[in-house]
């Protein structure tokens, strides 16, 4: 079974938290860990922007972790290449995936050069 973690994104101090016991309030955004794991081990989060390599080599991009209530999963998306491909794909056989940044501290990453 798969651990349930989450962070919060504190709008108001501009920070991540990650609490044991999880608060309501203004500002205050949650996002659960995937399950999964980056190249380098660190967990992969609602939100989180990751750059993904193909093994294969023939496919490269970024993207941000999104839920998707209509398939209850977490998937990829970037509107500038049209990905939009579910998070278990990018496994370690078929992607190498990198957590560069997350949309509160770091939305430029998704922008069209």
């Amino acid at each position: 079974m798969r651990e349930l973690k989450f962070r919060v994104w504190d709008g108001n101090n501009q920070r991540f938290e990650y609490p044991e016991l999880i608060e309501r309030g203004r500002g205050i955004e949650y996002e659960q860990f995937t399950g999964h794991m980056d190249i380098a081990d660190m967990e992969l989060y609602e939100n989180d922007i990751i750059e993904w390599s193909a093994v294969t080599g023939f496919e490269d991009g970024i993207g941000c972790v999104v839920w998707n209530n209509d398939h209850a999963g977490f998937f990829i998306e970037n509107d500038n290449t049209d990905v939009y491909d579910e998070l278990y794909n990018f496994t370690p056989t078929h992607y190498l995936v990198r957590v560069i940044g997350n949309i509160h501290q770091n939305p430029e990453l998704l922008e069209v050069p």
